[in-house]
């Protein structure tokens, strides 16, 4: 298949999402802004940093729309629109679909702040924005633990793969 037709089929299924992806980013941008009022400027820079990356137009409404970045925001939609579609959906289906969203989002705001210093895609002028990098993944585990809980199986393997990360990322 064409490129061309495998990017308009992306960006098909992408469109049907519009509506959560809104919710979802209001959530974000009223965590971000509940954050301490040093960290605000920090966190404004990063947003606009991750909006220009994920965006396929530059617009925060549009954050996450760019296929590759689309399977962060959208897997967790996706995986629970197919649980639905099967009758199995948990009893708040949206919420929880929003919950997990919202939580991988933060946990891609974290990696990305992490990456692009440790790449050098960011001078060390950047470094300012580690505290943020904690926040965001300290509220992605909040939200996690709303959906999951603290006996299931999911957090051994969670843990595992921040380790795997942690290591990777060694420098």
């Amino acid at each position: 298949m064409p490129e061309i037709y495998q990017v308009a089929r992306v960006w098909r299924f992408i469109s049907n999402y519009a509506e959560a992806r809104s919710k979802i980013w209001n959530e974000i941008h009223s965590f971000l802004g509940r954050l301490p009022p040093r960290i605000l400027p920090i966190a404004d820079k990063v947003r606009d940093r991750i909006v220009r990356r994920t965006s396929i137009d530059g617009e925060s409404e549009n954050a996450f729309t760019k296929p590759a970045a689309a399977r962060i925001l959208h897997l967790p939609l996706w995986v629970a629109a197919a649980y639905e579609k099967r009758g199995r959906a948990p009893k708040d289906a949206d919420g929880v679909q929003t919950v997990l969203a919202i939580s991988a989002c933060l946990g891609f705001f974290s990696v990305r702040i992490q990456d692009d210093i440790i790449d050098g895609d960011v001078d060390n002028s950047h470094l300012n924005e580690l505290p943020l990098s904690d926040l965001c993944l300290l509220e992605s585990y909040r939200l996690l633990l709303k959906c999951l809980p603290a006996e299931s199986g999911f957090w051994e393997i969670y843990h595992e793969l921040w380790h795997d990360f942690a290591e990777a990322i060694e420098w």
